[in-house]
């Protein structure tokens, strides 16, 4: 594939053919550059002055931890000292825990047979 001799931001410009199916092959330097992979995928950026931005697109390993929460994110130590902390509040206040509404037999039919550990019998 030729490359022009017009200089962009100090590279030489790539230049590729488009198929009648609108396909082309990405130019090696390109490839190389972007560190992209056979059957990775790329996303296209058309501007407003009519070029258009090749990026890789990220997979979900590069997402993990771009989405920052509104409030820190409790570890598991944390959860646990908290509800030994709640219950010892709860036992010095002399309160009992509520105990959880009972099942009506349709709502613990529909969660036995939602629950694969358990098995269904009759009641």
């Amino acid at each position: 594939m030729p490359q022009c001799m017009n200089m962009w931001y100090g590279w030489p410009m790539t230049q590729s053919t488009i198929t009648d199916k609108f396909q082309t092959t990405i130019p090696l330097a390109v490839r190389l550059t972007l560190k992209l992979k056979p059957r990775q995928r790329v996303n296209y950026e058309v501007r407003a002055d009519g070029s258009v931005v090749l990026r890789p697109a990220p997979g979900l390993d590069q997402l993990f931890g771009s989405i920052r929460p509104k409030r820190p994110v409790a570890s598991t130590c944390d959860e646990k000292q908290a509800a030994r902390e709640a219950i010892a509040r709860d036992a010095a206040s002399g309160s009992t825990p509520q105990p959880l509404a009972p099942f009506s037999s349709n709502g613990l039919r529909r969660f036995l047979r939602k629950s694969p550990s358990f098995p269904l019998t009759r009641f």
